[in-house]
Parts: structure tokens; C-alpha cells; sequence
């Protein structure tokens, strides 16, 4: 039988065919083995939020040894998608590093409360040996503060009664004596009932459980015997060296000297008993399970467990898991993703980074206000979820706070935050005027500075240069190197339906320039400053180098310029600038349009941001961050929102990213420095710099064309 060529022809074409799916099936069975085997993942979002931020990725880069996150919680309180936003990073972490792992323990079920209790009998286990020991330390504390509790009541408030008896003259000397002995008798007593009660509060604290596991807050026990014990030592360090000169005053002469110094043998031995025994209280470190025993006594915790040498960290797991999550678009989700990702991320960092900086804001204003006013509150809450303590220093009134208790051992880098005052207001009613706040706080700048400590000075317009006076904060730049035109502040010709108007708050943009860790901290996000004054670069002192990283800019144009004639647009709130009659213009002769007072070919910038090493012989070097700005870090500025996807977000992301950098910087933990993970709540266009404008305006104008032109030589080419 003699086969067609027609049938001949189906089964090769069968053949092909079957091949091909063969192939194919091989191709794909392949493809997936390889998928499984090296996984790939690319975040083609437009929010990126399927993606680590750059910080939390540097983050868990550096990691050693492994990282548990243990999140107790009631998975039916839970919001699902919050739970699946934490699932979500911690499966990206996860795949980022085999140093996290995590683990959900259900409160809701009775597996959950079995695991729960486990979890905490392993903590306190961890710790069993540092509590101990430290309870030892603490019982031994307490004996000897009942004994110098008992002498100061029993013996040296009567000896210095008996003294002040026994003081024989009369008149006015010592009549005075007699005085400070009954005071410093009546001090005595009532140290002993302060000391008294400490050891009652530090026996207490011995006794804590957490659930039925004893866990001795070591402690609160020895914070309670650190705070009476302090002013212990300086009674009876006033005692000794005041003793000593009253036994020499005539005035004394007799049985009162020497009943005096009878007892200042036993004073100074008992003196510097109390004074090692507050040395070694305040030496005691809080045990890890003691700094998350408030957590999980809520019943609900979120923990990070580090190896044993690094210790716990909690998280707010309300904060992490809230209970109710409105989810409008895709912007929204990603923002709530993007928190989760900041507080598991910023836990795990504080746990790396055992010395956290100490920030103190100095300024000149009348009192204190950083803490009592909410005009930094979302500055503060940044810096206390980093673990980064905030102190406040009136430098016009009070003198340098001590950080000593948040630091016993001074190992914490601290930064001081310089605010500059209001140069122009008047004086209040028996206070000081801004020029003379102005001053003083030039004083304690110059002062911090010498000492070669870390700073970051905000600088303000001042009406000080205006008078031909120097401006006392700007004064300070000399030592570093910088000049600042405080007399003159940058502001920006706009015209809107409204008619014309002046722009005081201006955007500006990280250097393009290799400007070190802050200018990558900020890049492509949005910084804006209100009432910026420009800095300039001058010669090093004599025997001085000075490095500078200049980091952000605002370019020169022609509708911005330095303008001397500003006074009235401070003073005038901002929403009724437009009902001032003449707005300040360009005047030649006062004012600049740029940097070197001419217009150039290059592309000219006014710098506003800098960072500086100094080097000194004989001296560590130095480091200073100068703004020339001084609120863009406050409330009213980072929190400006604008609309994107029917959802208000953060307009200027940027600004608290730098502040963070530059203290990060300043405390010489620039490892630290990446953009965090809200930094990106929304996806932004960034600015495109002056060179890269010419070039994709030469590419348009160019490259279309020339193109056009090759295709056309190669098309005759080919056909001839």
C-alpha cells in the first residue's frame, strides 16, 4: 500500500508539532526548576512597595547571627490586611537575609497562651544570671544605704546641733555659722528619710514577677537609690569642705571647732561609701527582659530577639498591627506597608547600634519649650523610635543640662541643635530683647564649639547686619571656615491670579556633587526652607583644615535674588502678605540675583546646607553641620501634605530624612545614614539638575533629527 504525499506531509507536520510542545514542556519544566533554585523578584509597582527601602536593606545587609521577630497577638482583633502588610515585610526581610526570622503566636487559642508563657520563661531565662548578680548588688546597696541612712539621722544631724551649741561668740559671723549648721542639720534628716525611703522602693522592685516568674527589676531598684543617693553625696561633700572653714573661722574658735572636726573623719568616710555605691548603681545595665516587661504585661507583644549579646527590642503592636485600617487606593497601602516596614526596621537598627546619639536643642528663647510645645512633636517621636534621647538646653537662662543620667558611663556621642532667636523682637515686659537672647546664645555656641563638640547650627535672617552689627550666631561660622549673608535672606518673585507675590519658603535639592552620606540620605526627595540665608565658603584658620560637603542648593535665577528690604514681610503673618502696599523688588544696588554677583555661563548655586571636618593639631577632628534655615525641621513645615491618588500625603519627605542624616552624621555613625522607608510614600519625578536638562534638551533638538538621518543613509545603503 503505496502511502499519499498529503499524508506523508500531516505526519511530519505532527512530528513538528509534537516536537515543539515537547520542547516547550522541557523549556518550562526547566525554566521553573532554575525559578525555584535561584528565585528572582522585580518590583514593577509604581510605588515601589513590594521593595526594602534603602535603609532597611542596609540594615539587615550588616546583620550577624540571628534575629527573631515574635509578634503575641489576638489574630481575630487583628485588621487582616495589616496582618498580611507585616506578613508581606517580614517575608521580604526574610528573603533580603537569612539573619530574621519570625514567628506568630495566636493569644486567641489555647496553644497561643501556652507558647506565650514559654516565650516569656526563655527571656527571663536569658537574663537569669545578669538579675541575679545584680540583685546581689542592689541587696548589698541596700544594707549600706540603712547604715548611712541611720548616721545621717542618728549621728551627724545631732553632732552638727551639738556643734552649733557648742559655738561660744556672738555676732554676726557667728551667728551665721550657727545658722548653716541648723540647715545643714535639718538637710541631714530629711536625706535620711529620702535615703530610707529608696530602700523601701528598691526592696520592692526585688520583688516583681511578670505573670508568676520572679523577675527583679533591678532596675527601677537601682534607679530609686541612684536618685537619693545623689544628693547624699553632695550634702555631705558641702558638709566636709564647708566643715573644714567654719572649724577655721574665728568665729568658731573653741569647743564649736572642735566638735566640728571630730566629726568630719566620719563624714568624708561616709561620703565616699555613698559615692561608690551610687557609681555602681548607676553602672548597673537594664537587663534586656526588664526594658519589655511593659510590653508584655500588655498580654500582646512585638519583639525583636537579637543573639544574647544583643539583646530585645518591643515594638507599640497596636502601632504595628492596628485594629482598623481604611484602605482607599493602592497609595494607602503602600503607606501602611511602608510604616510597618519603619518600625520593624527601626527596631532591629537600635538593637545594632548600642550607643545612640543624644540630641540637645540650645537656643535663646525664655524658657524651655520643645517639650512643653508640639512644634517638633513629629521630630521627636522620629528620634525616639531610632532610640535617640532629646534634651533641652535655654542656654539665655539655664546652664548646659548634663546627660548623665541618660547616659552614667558617657559613652553616647552627643549632638548639640542650635535655634537661632528672632534678632528683631522687642523686648518683653523684665525680659530680654532678641538682639540680646541673640548674644547670649551666641556665647554658649562659641563656647560649645571650642570644646570641639558636635553641632548643627540653623541659622536665621538677622537685622543685625542691617545695623552694620555682626550677627552673633552667624560670628560662630568663622571658626569653620563659612561666612553667612544672615542680613540678607533668599525670597522668590511669583505671580499668580492674585496678582504679584514673595515666596519666603523655597525648595531646595540635594548637591549634585560627591557631598558624602547626607546628600544620599535626601536625593530626588523634596526639601523645603523656610527664610533661607545663604552661606559661603572662606580661607581655614591659620594651623586649621577644614573638609566641607556641601549638600544641598537652590539653583540661581533670575526671580530669586537676596533681598535686604525683608523686616516687614517677617513681621507680617504669612496670610496677609498680600495687603502689604509694595512688596519688596530687586534693587541692584542691595540685592543679589547671584552667588558671585554676576551672571555666569556655568550654572551658578546658592548653597543653603553644608556639612564640615576641622582638624586641628593636637585635637579629634570636629564635625558641624550648618543650615541656612532655621524652623525647616519644625511640625508646620514636615508635615505639609499635599493630594496624590485622593489621599493626603507628606509634601516634604525630605527634611526629616536630613535631620536624621545629619545627626547620624554628627555622632560619626554615618553607617547608619540611608533613606528610611516613608521617605517614599509616594513616587516622585525628581529634579532634573542643570547639566542633564542641557543634555536632554540638546537630545530632543539633536537626536530626532540625526536619527532620522541614519535610518535614511542606512535604507539607501541597502537598497542602493
Amino acid at each position: 500500500m503505496t502511502t499519499s504525499p498529503h499524508t506523508s506531509g500531516r505526519r511530519k507536520a505532527r512530528v513538528i508539532v509534537l516536537v515543539v510542545l515537547l520542547g516547550a514542556a522541557a523549556l518550562i519544566i526547566m525554566a521553573n526548576l532554575l525559578a525555584g533554585r535561584f528565585p528572582v523578584r522585580q518590583d514593577v509597582t509604581a510605588l515601589r512597595d513590594q521593595s526594602l527601602a534603602p535603609r532597611t536593606q542596609q540594615t539587615l545587609s550588616k546583620l550577624t547571627g540571628g534575629y527573631r521577630v515574635v509578634i503575641a497577638a489576638d489574630v481575630r482583633a487583628m485588621d487582616p490586611r495589616a496582618k498580611q502588610n507585616a506578613s508581606d515585610v517580614l517575608d521580604a526581610m526574610a528573603r533580603a537575609t537569612s539573619n530574621v526570622s519570625s514567628t506568630w503566636i495566636d493569644l486567641g487559642s489555647t496553644s497561643g497562651i501556652g507558647a506565650y508563657k514559654r516565650l516569656i520563661d526563655d527571656l527571663i531565662a536569658r537574663d537569669a544570671k545578669v538579675l541575679g548578680e545584680q540583685s546581689n548588688s542592689i541587696n548589698a546597696g541596700v544594707g549600706a544605704c540603712t547604715s548611712i541612712a541611720l548616721y545621717l539621722n542618728d549621728s551627724l544631724s545631732p553632732a552638727l546641733l551639738s556643734a552649733r551649741e557648742s559655738i561660744s561668740p556672738t555676732g554676726a559671723p557667728a551667728n551665721q555659722i550657727r545658722a548653716n549648721l541648723e540647715q545643714v542639720a535639718a538637710g541631714a534628716r530629711l536625706a535620711s528619710r529620702d535615703l530610707s525611703d529608696a530602700v523601701t522602693k528598691a526592696r520592692e522592685a526585688l520583688k516583681y514577677t511578670l505573670g508568676d516568674a520572679p523577675v527583679p527589676a533591678t532596675d527601677k531598684g537601682a534607679l530609686a537609690l541612684a536618685q537619693a543617693l545623689d544628693p547624699v553625696v553632695q550634702l555631705l561633700q558641702a558638709i566636709t569642705t564647708q566643715g573644714r572653714k567654719w572649724a577655721g573661722a574665728e568665729a568658731a574658735a573653741g569647743p564649736g571647732a572642735d566638735a566640728l572636726r571630730a566629726m568630719l573623719p566620719q563624714a568624708d568616710q561616709t561620703r565616699d561609701q555613698a559615692a561608690l555605691i551610687l557609681d555602681s548603681m548607676r553602672r548597673l545595665k537594664r537587663p534586656d527582659i526588664l526594658r519589655v516587661t511593659e510590653v508584655l504585661e500588655r498580654g500582646s507583644a512585638a519583639l525583636i530577639i537579637g543573639p544574647p549579646e544583643i539583646g530585645l527590642a518591643a515594638i507599640d503592636v497596636n502601632a504595628l498591627l492596628p485594629q482598623s485600617l481604611v484602605f482607599d487606593s493602592g497609595l494607602a497601602t503602600a503607606s501602611a506597608r511602608r510604616r510597618c516596614e519603619e518600625l520593624l526596621s527601626s527596631a532591629i537598627a537600635s538593637l545594632r547600634n548600642p550607643t545612640r546619639p543624644i540630641v540637645i536643642f540650645m537656643h535663646g528663647e525664655a524658657g524651655e519649650f520643645v517639650a512643653q510645645s508640639p512644634i517638633v512633636r513629629q521630630l521627636s517621636e522620629r528620634l525616639h523610635l531610632r532610640g535617640i534621647d532629646v534634651l533641652e538646653w535655654a542656654a539665655a537662662l539655664n546652664p548646659e543640662p548634663k546627660p548623665e543620667a541618660l547616659d552614667p558611663l558617657g559613652n553616647r556621642p552627643v549632638v548639640y541643635v542650635v535655634l537661632s532667636p528672632d534678632a528683631a523682637a522687642a523686648a518683653p515686659a523684665g525680659g530680654q530683647s532678641g538682639a540680646q537672647r541673640a548674644a547670649k546664645l551666641g556665647e554658649a555656641i562659641t563656647s560649645v564649639a571650642n570644646a570641639n563638640r558636635s553641632l548643627m547650627i540653623d541659622l536665621n535672617p538677622s537685622v543685625l547686619p542691617t545695623y552694620g552689627d555682626t550677627d552673633p550666631i552667624a560670628g560662630v561660622l568663622g571658626r569653620f571656615g563659612l561666612a553667612c549673608d544672615s542680613g540678607r535672606p533668599l525670597i522668590r518673585d511669583v505671580v499668580t491670579p492674585r496678582g504679584r507675590q514673595i515666596e519666603t519658603d523655597l525648595p531646595a535639592q540635594a548637591s549634585d556633587s560627591d557631598a558624602g552620606p547626607i546628600a544620599g540620605a535626601i536625593r530626588g526627595l523634596p526639601v523645603l526652607l523656610p527664610w533661607p540665608v545663604t552661606l559661603r565658603k572662606l580661607a581655614a584658620p591659620e594651623k586649621v583644615r577644614i573638609e566641607h560637603y556641601p549638600f544641598l542648593t537652590i539653583p540661581a535665577r533670575d526671580d530669586v535674588w537676596a533681598e535686604s528690604q525683608w523686616l516687614r514681610v517677617w513681621q507680617t503673618p504669612r496670610d496677609q502678605r498680600g495687603l502689604i502696599p509694595d512688596l519688596p523688588v530687586f534693587d541692584d544696588a542691595r540685592d543679589s540675583r547671584w552667588p558671585d554677583g554676576k551672571p555666569g555661563t556655568t550654572p551658578q548655586h546658592w548653597l543653603l546646607g553644608t556639612a564640615l571636618e576641622r582638624f586641628e593639631l593636637g585635637m579629634p577632628a570636629q564635625r558641624v553641620v550648618v543650615m541656612g534655615s532655621n524652623s525647616w525641621f519644625i511640625d508646620a513645615v514636615t508635615q505639609q501634605t499635599v493630594s496624590a491618588d485622593g489621599r493626603a500625603a507628606i509634601r516634604n519627605p525630605g527634611n526629616l530624612e536630613l535631620f536624621e542624616a545629619a545627626v547620624y552624621w554628627l555622632a560619626n555613625q554615618e553607617t547608619l545614614i540611608a533613606q528610611s522607608p516613608t521617605a517614599s510614600e509616594v513616587p516622585m519625578i525628581a529634579p532634573m539638575s542643570e547639566t542633564n536638562l542641557v543634555r536632554a534638551r540638546l537630545a530632543l533638538m539633536l537626536g530626532i533629527p540625526l536619527i532620522v538621518l541614519i535610518v535614511g543613509g542606512m535604507y539607501r545603503l541597502i537598497r542602493g
